[in-house]
């Protein structure tokens, strides 16, 4: 082969080299930004536990039942949601049995994508009680907090994530100038 042959082929290959390098960083930049901006848009969020716990304070006992969540994750990082706690309870030493509707507006940081951390006022209301009984004095509406800390396993398809979620929420409600806080460990199913 002739010197100006070899050259051309060598500068061929340099530049072959050289474009498939630059496509493939490219590539590796755009997968990189398609990864980090997966989930800007606002979707839906949604998730129901079963939950079961005691609280402690003026009253105490035990309680359970269910806890759906429904509203909007803005990004990666931040949602808001309506949270309700729909349980049913023993009052005791009063021996009576009761219902609980708690009702939340949460705020909530998920942090790698699987830590959530969330907080809001609450709208709670007790019912279920016969007049006779001690324990009906507490019936009726009261202003409450909650916290939440949720761990989620799982993965993520149809541009959410999603998966089996573990939390624990701590819900102090003002009764009567008096708080009593709720501990409830739940377990369900998460679309974030």
């Amino acid at each position: 082969m002739s010197t100006r042959v070899i050259r051309s082929l060598a500068l061929a290959s340099v530049l072959a080299i050289v474009s498939g390098v630059a496509c493939t960083s490219t590539a590796s930049a755009q997968h990189v930004y398609v990864y980090l901006h997966r989930h800007e848009e606002p979707r839906l969020r949604f998730g129901v536990s079963g939950v079961v716990g005691g609280f402690a304070g003026r009253v105490g006992g035990g309680l359970g039942g269910i806890e759906p969540r429904i509203g909007v994750q803005f990004n990666d990082l931040f949602g808001l949601y309506y949270q309700g706690q729909w349980l049913l309870g023993g009052i005791f030493p009063r021996n009576a049995w009761a219902g609980f509707s708690f009702n939340q507006v949460m705020a909530d940081f998920t942090l790698f994508d699987m830590l959530q951390l969330g907080a809001g006022p609450s709208f709670d209301y007790i019912w279920g009680c016969s007049s006779n009984e001690p324990a009906c004095a507490d019936s009726g509406p009261y202003f409450g907090l909650n916290g939440r800390i949720a761990m989620i396993v799982g993965g993520e398809s149809w541009n959410h994530r999603h998966g089996i979620v573990f939390s624990l929420d701590v819900h102090p409600t003002i009764l009567r100038g008096d708080a009593t806080t709720a501990f409830l460990f739940g377990i369900g199913g998460e679309l974030y």
